[in-house]
């Protein structure tokens, strides 16, 4: 008897025992299409007045696509269930290794912060909608509507998946919430080409016969427990996949359009890390830098803004991401609230030989990354004098 009731719209708790993926395909001798073992990296963040050369962290890891059979896909959520009610999910077997891991995923039940579990066996919450697919790659995962994270965690894929030969009517399935994002679906569309795209609501179980699956290219800690712990190898990238999206980015972008080379990346939408933007954008202007909103950019102009640019001045943010159409050689001045090894952005930059460092300011409050925090105006006048744009 299948494990998956069919009542429709009703909230399901369930209970499993965690593996990876890798690991269950293999016991169920599922279809291994493309398998690889692939020199990650992560480059530690660099501060103004540093003279030391990039320290890089270079660990192994398995990348594969894999076809798994009559399992199930929740939305919002890196997991899938399986046929017997497993739980295959790599972010939490990871998270389980690591104590200062937090895993932030609204399917899984959690008690203060980390997920509930009796016997190794996690429990799950989720709408059984009564979605049911022949086929489908899945893209769904968690953060998917931050343009950072569907970036670097979803978008990614492709570079793995283009490595496949996997008929062209099996659709992708994805998070619905991209719809409300004008700027991602443009992204998906960029690398969907013909394929159908099917939407999965947030929370809801989607049965798939035929499930391609991906693993995740980039190693990316969706939170922490102390956020000052962190460290370079915690979050690790695929070099080539960088250079796969840059270069499809590019492909993309807008031609015949003239853009500033030193601009300042202003915010318009969020309240998070809020700090002493307007004393510093003014500063900025003097210099000769344009105050720049993406919110204002087609995607493919904002390809073509990062791509001319020399030198770039923003708060640690998802309005970074485009960092991977800048060109060697250009210079990123990014303002942090923390002195921590955050390498989300460095390592980006150390693929592509972009010069990329911090300034850190005064914040509020030392235990949270999203505290506010205070830029010294000397010492940002100074970061831009004497290395941002000095020849």
């Amino acid at each position: 008897m299948s494990i998956f009731p069919d009542n429709i719209l009703i909230q399901r708790y369930r209970m499993g025992r965690a593996a990876t993926v890798i690991d269950y395909a293999e016991r169920k001798g599922s279809l291994v299409l493309f398998r690889q073992e692939t020199e990650m990296v992560s480059s530690s963040v660099r501060y103004v007045g540093d003279t030391d050369e990039v320290a890089e962290t270079r660990i192994p890891k398995d990348l594969y696509v894999c076809q798994l059979h009559d399992v199930a896909v929740v939305g919002s959520s890196n997991m899938c269930i399986g046929k017997r009610g497993e739980l295959l999910y790599d972010l939490l077997i990871m998270c389980i290794s690591n104590e200062n891991y937090r895993l932030s995923d609204r399917v899984l039940k959690k008690h203060h912060g980390k997920p509930v579990h009796l016997l190794g066996r996690y429990v799950m919450h989720y709408m059984n909608a009564g979605m049911k697919l022949d086929a489908a790659i899945s893209l769904v995962c968690n953060f998917s509507s931050n343009y950072y994270h569907f970036i670097y965690e979803a978008i990614s894929k492709f570079y793995l998946l283009d490595k496949c030969q996997i008929p062209e009517d099996v659709p992708l399935l994805v998070d619905e919430r991209i719809k409300d994002v004008p700027q991602l679906m443009e992204l998906l569309r960029l690398f969907a080409g013909n394929r159908q795209i099917v939407f999965l609501k947030a929370r809801h179980m989607c049965r798939v016969k035929v499930l391609y699956y991906v693993s995740g290219v980039n190693q990316i800690i969706p939170n922490y427990v102390d956020i000052k712990q962190v460290r370079a190898e915690d979050n690790l990238f695929c070099p080539a996949a960088i250079l796969f999206i840059r270069q499809h980015f590019l492909d993309y972008a807008s031609a015949g359009k003239t853009f500033p080379k030193r601009f300042y990346i202003a915010r318009k939408n969020t309240n998070n890390r809020s700090y002493n933007e307007k004393e510093l954008t003014q500063i900025a202007r003097d210099y000769d830098f344009e105050v720049v909103s993406p919110e204002d950019y087609t995607v493919a102009d904002q390809f073509l803004l990062f791509a001319n640019a020399e030198c770039v001045i923003a708060a640690s943010g998802a309005a970074l991401s485009n960092i991977v159409c800048c060109k060697p050689g250009c210079r990123v001045l990014v303002l942090f609230s923390h002195v921590m090894d955050l390498t989300v952005f460095s390592s980006i930059a150390s693929c592509l030989n972009i010069d990329m460092r911090y300034l850190i300011g005064k914040c509020v409050e030392e235990s949270s990354l999203q505290t506010p925090y205070t830029v010294n105006a000397d010492d940002f006048k100074k970061s831009i004098t004497e290395w941002l744009i000095k020849e």
